[in-house]
């Protein structure tokens, strides 16, 4: 876009709601949230503007804000009956009955650049397409949606890894696991939903004692799975500290797919003979998928 013309420019800034700042390093623009603004068109912007000192950037700020507030159509939601309020709904009603936008909403509080909070929420839903998608995005990668800010996008990281801390549970009140059937409920309600979506390959190793109760889950390593990355000596250094019996592998394919590679199998069989030498013996290695009935079980197809 060529900005040459005032109208032009403060227009542009009225669109992004972007407000410009004095400071002695120069003339900067920052968001409806406070945040620092990279701006493309900054130096046009500057010049045609003459930004060249403090009182020509408050002048234009104010301007700009004026016109940001004068093309707002939304509806606030504290001006929303009180029984379609999110939060209200919520206490009312319980949280399974809201929408994926309006849990969102209570997370963010307000909204930003003409935008209630719900509309926010599902804005960045949306742009992301899932829960799952959220949970893989960077702090980076939400403040790029617009309207979200560093204060917005920490509180949905941390309300999204309490829900994964909450589905994990603490070990200590898991059922024995005495057989490759008992492995594999556990790891499938254990891991399943934490590494469904995620990037890259994570390795983990379920320590269990002499009674076959769940001692820890102890992660491994995180990348690429292959000998030079999952260290054997790793495996049994945790099931030592721990006192471990017995131990069960895990690690997931980004792909979706379950089948064992070669890679896979050569890595197995090297902590297992690992461990025989400090008398652990390994349950099973379980591959998870992206859905819960979705793995592949060593022990099972009598690979262990």
């Amino acid at each position: 876009m060529d900005i040459s013309k005032r109208e032009e420019a403060v227009a542009y800034l009225v669109q992004r709601a972007m407000y410009p700042m004095w400071s002695k390093a120069g003339t900067w623009f920052r968001d409806a949230d406070g945040g620092r603004v990279e701006e493309p068109q900054g130096m046009a912007i500057v010049q045609v503007l003459d930004l060249v000192s403090s009182g020509a950037c408050n002048a234009v700020r104010k301007e700009v804000q004026l016109r940001v507030n004068a093309e707002r159509t939304y509806v606030s939601i504290k001006d929303w009956a009180i029984d379609e309020r999110p939060r209200e709904q919520l206490a009312k009603r319980g949280a399974d009955t809201m929408s994926n936008a309006r849990l969102l909403a209570i997370l963010f509080r307000t909204g930003s650049h003409g935008k209630s909070a719900e509309e926010l929420g599902r804005d960045v839903f949306n742009r992301f397409g899932g829960w799952g998608q959220l949970d893989q995005a960077s702090v980076e990668d939400l403040c790029d949606v617009r309207g979200v800010g560093l204060a917005k996008a920490v509180e949905l990281k941390a309300a999204i890894e309490i829900g994964k801390r909450l589905q994990q549970g603490p070990a200590s009140t898991m059922k024995r696991v005495t057989s490759a059937e008992d492995a594999i409920d556990y790891v499938c309600d254990r891991f399943t939903p934490q590494l469904r979506d995620a990037g890259k390959e994570f390795f983990y190793v379920v320590l269990l004692d002499i009674r076959n109760k769940v001692i820890k889950d102890a992660e491994v390593s995180r990348g690429s799975i292959s000998a030079s990355v999952v260290d054997p000596a790793d495996i049994v250094r945790e099931a030592c500290i721990h006192h471990a019996s017995r131990v069960v592998l895990v690690h997931n394919h980004p792909s979706g797919e379950c089948d064992p590679s070669k890679e896979d199998i050569d890595t197995t069989n090297k902590i297992t003979q690992a461990l025989k030498y400090v008398g652990v013996r390994v349950l099973d290695h379980i591959i998870v998928g992206r859905a819960r009935q979705d793995y592949f079980s060593f022990a099972r197809a009598g690979m262990v």
